[in-house]
């Protein structure tokens, strides 16, 4: 029996999971050019300001732990929403790289999300 998990320098992966790549400089998005519906994000922005972690239940009954973050980069500022185990430590003044994150719309402000298939790091 062939098992779909492997376990991989000490972290669980799915084998089935594509490898992270690499994101280019010319593939990040300035924070001006963000709306609603996007998906696939990737940009730089610099942290301002950081929320207490919340935990919330969608409109589905499912019960998440959440951090907002306000962040900037030279284009302006923007909402971030880190979900689940996507929540880091973090100060004002780290620098953090979004991959593959998503644009929603919430009582009318807009933020960039990093759900279960996002990444956020410090760089």
């Amino acid at each position: 029996m062939v098992s779909s998990e492997l376990f991989f320098i000490g972290r669980l992966v799915n084998a089935y999971e594509k490898p992270r790549r690499v994101v280019k400089e010319d593939e990040l998005l300035n924070i001006h050019d963000l709306k609603p519906g996007m998906n696939r994000v990737n940009l730089r922005a610099k942290v301002l300001n950081i929320s207490e972690p919340k935990q919330i239940i969608t409109g589905r009954g499912v019960e998440h732990s959440i951090l907002e973050v306000e962040v900037r980069n030279k284009t302006g500022s923007i909402a971030l929403i880190l979900w689940n185990e996507r929540i880091l430590p973090l100060k004002v003044g780290d620098t953090l790289q979004i991959e593959n994150g998503f644009v929603s719309s919430f009582k009318g402000k807009w933020r960039i999300n990093v759900g279960k298939y996002g990444d956020a790091k410090k760089i």
